[in-house]
């Protein structure tokens, strides 16, 4: 720019109104235009959007265990994908990072560095564990533009995008109780992570309303893979009158259990009913077919990417927080009939 002025014999300040659209005289006009050409000048993006006081940048901040199941990234990659295709053709462009979720001061000192140094306008907070009260009250006080897709749970005055978890599993316990089952287990992920939290609240819920007995050891955690499902579930049949109902974390757990139950030349749905999440097509490739709850996870990343845009625009969010329904397909796993049963 300096190589501009000189030659155009204006000043900086003057080549810098020119480049970003503000009014200048046609004579300086012509003589940066013809400085320009005879130096083969490129003005720099990221100069303007400083000099502008934006970046056109959207942080993508990804909060996930080490090292990542399989199951998180068959549920965040259509969040992801969401999110960049509603920020297509908005002027703004998508940076990615990813945090473990162990490092909670390392996660609060990229955040503070992001929300002081301005290098992005505003930022996405994506996870399925808890966001910590530090990352928030970070963002808070900088009052940098920023919302949270899961983890609603500790979303406080922030705009938060969530989906269903409780209301399947209340729904699927009610219909295995109604198939006649009374006994129930369940097979949950991680025992610290929020949807798991969620899923066996609605789970412990629905047996007290039905008025029905849990014991604690009928309750297990593990990490969502088929292996935790055949083990648990081995663990839970071995033991002295085995539940005949299993809810299961997701589909992967629930092919597991599936598994384990006929290596004891046991039947699903006969002897036993069995139930995943996710809607994956592990549910639609096993035999039997497995009950799911199906998440509109592409949704939930472009609804968060609408409201985060509008905050930009207008300094404000319209809503405060939205759930996302999930709905329940049941299959054969749970007594349906065909391979997709009664939706």
């Amino acid at each position: 720019m300096q190589d501009v002025a000189a030659l155009a014999g204006v000043s900086t300040g003057t080549v810098s109104k020119y480049i970003n659209g503000q009014k200048i005289s046609p004579k300086n006009v012509e003589r940066i235009k013809k400085a320009i050409e005879v130096l083969h000048y490129m003005p720099s993006p990221l100069a303007r959007n400083f000099a502008r006081g934006k970046s056109f940048d959207i942080l993508l901040f990804i909060i996930v265990e080490h090292p990542i199941v399989q199951s998180t990234w068959l549920h965040e990659l259509p969040i992801i994908q969401g999110i960049n295709d509603r920020l297509r053709g908005s002027g703004y462009s998508l940076k990615i990072e990813i945090a473990s979720m162990e490092a909670k001061k390392e996660n609060a000192a990229r955040i503070e560095n992001y929300a002081r140094s301005k290098y992005v306008d505003a930022v996405i907070l994506l996870s399925p564990w808890e966001i910590s009260d530090e990352i928030l009250v970070i963002l808070d006080y900088h009052a940098f533009p920023y919302l949270i897709v899961g983890s609603g749970k500790n979303a406080r005055q922030c705009c938060s995008i969530d989906f269903d978890n409780y209301t399947p599993i209340y729904e699927i316990v009610g219909r295995m109780r109604e198939a006649g089952h009374a006994r129930f287990g369940m097979i949950n992920g991680f025992q610290n992570q929020l949807y798991a939290q969620q899923r066996e609240a609605a789970f412990r819920n629905a047996l007290r309303d039905l008025r029905l007995p849990l014991r604690e050891e009928d309750v297990r955690h593990g990490d969502y893979s088929l292996e935790s499902g055949i083990e648990l579930c081995g663990e839970l049949l071995d033991a002295p009158d085995p539940p005949t109902a299993i809810v299961c974390g997701n589909d992967y757990v629930a092919a597991g259990a599936i598994r384990a139950i006929q290596s004891r030349r046991l039947s699903v749905p006969g002897d036993m009913l069995v139930s995943g999440f996710d809607d994956t097509i592990v549910s639609s490739a096993m035999n039997p077919t497995i009950t799911t709850v199906h998440v509109s996870s592409y949704e939930m990343g472009r609804c968060a990417t609408e409201e985060l845009l509008k905050r930009l625009e207008c300094g404000e969010y319209e809503i405060q927080s939205r759930l996302i329904k999930s709905r329940v397909i049941y299959k054969q796993s749970t007594g349906a009939n065909g391979a997709n049963g009664a939706q």
